[in-house]
C-alpha cells in the first residue's frame, strides 16, 4: 500500500504543485510561465493559452474546483489520476498535507515541508550531475533567478528536454514529467529550480536557496 512506501519524489513534486495552486487560486485565469525568463519553446502553448482562457470570469468556488481536480492536475503534472490520488492520500498520512475547513480543498503543511526540504532532500533524493544535454535550467542559475549568485562559471545544470534553450549538465528531476510540467507553471518551475538547489548545491548556494524557498512557502527561514 502507498502509505507503506517511503517518501518518492512524486510526493514532492505534487506537494510543491499544490502550493502553487494555492496562488493561483487568485488569478483569473492562472498564470503561465513569465516568457521573460522560460528556458523551454512550448510546443503546446497555443493549446494552453486557449485552456486558460477558457477559465477567465470563472466564479471563484468554480475556479478552485477546476484547478484542484483530479483530472486537472493529471493534466498541468502529467502524473497519472491514480498516482495523483495515492500520492495525496500518502502525504496526509505522514502530515504533510490536510484539508482547509472552508473549502475542503488540498493543503500543504508548508512548515514541515520546509523541514523536510532543508534538511533531508539531499539525503532522500541524491543526485549527480552528468553528461552535457539540452534542457531546461534547474537550481539557482535558472532564470528567474539571474543575478543571485555572482562568479562560479560554472555549467547550468538541466533536467533533459527537447524543447530546452540551454544547455548543460544533466541531472535527474524529482519526477520524469517535470519538464513538461513546468512550462505551465511559472510557480512550479522557481519552487523545483530551488529544491534542486539543495540537492546539489555547495553550503553557499544551498544558503540562497533556502532563504528563497522560505519566501516562496512563506515561512521563517
Amino acid at each position: 500500500m502507498e502509505s507503506q512506501d517511503a517518501l518518492k519524489g512524486q510526493h514532492i513534486f505534487l506537494l510543491l504543485k499544490l502550493v502553487s495552486l494555492q496562488k493561483q487560486e487568485a488569478a483569473q485565469p492562472p498564470v503561465l510561465a513569465n516568457p521573460q525568463w522560460s528556458d523551454w519553446e512550448d510546443p503546446d502553448e497555443e493549446k494552453v493559452l486557449q485552456q486558460l482562457g477558457a477559465m477567465a470570469g470563472v466564479k471563484e468556488g468554480e475556479l478552485r474546483s477546476r484547478l484542484y481536480s483530479l483530472r486537472a492536475i493529471e493534466q498541468t503534472t502529467g502524473m497519472p489520476k491514480s498516482q495523483v490520488s495515492r500520492s495525496l492520500n500518502h502525504c496526509r498520512e505522514i502530515g504533510l498535507l490536510h484539508e482547509d475547513r472552508v473549502h475542503q480543498l488540498p493543503r500543504v503543511n508548508r512548515v514541515a515541508l520546509y523541514g523536510l526540504l532543508r534538511h533531508a532532500v539531499r539525503y532522500l533524493f541524491p543526485v549527480r550531475p552528468g553528461a552535457l544535454s539540452r534542457g531546461i535550467a534547474t537550481s539557482l542559475l535558472a532564470p528567474e533567478f539571474h543575478g543571485l549568485l555572482h562568479g562560479g562559471g560554472e555549467l547550468p545544470l538541466v533536467w533533459p528536454d527537447p524543447y530546452g534553450k540551454t544547455k548543460g549538465q544533466m541531472i535527474e528531476p524529482l519526477y520524469r514529467t517535470v519538464p513538461q510540467a513546468v512550462r505551465r507553471d511559472t510557480e512550479l518551475y522557481a519552487l523545483l529550480a530551488l529544491v534542486d538547489a539543495l540537492r546539489v548545491g555547495q553550503p553557499r548556494e544551498c544558503r540562497l536557496a533556502e532563504e528563497q524557498l522560505a519566501k516562496r512557502l512563506e515561512v521563517k527561514p
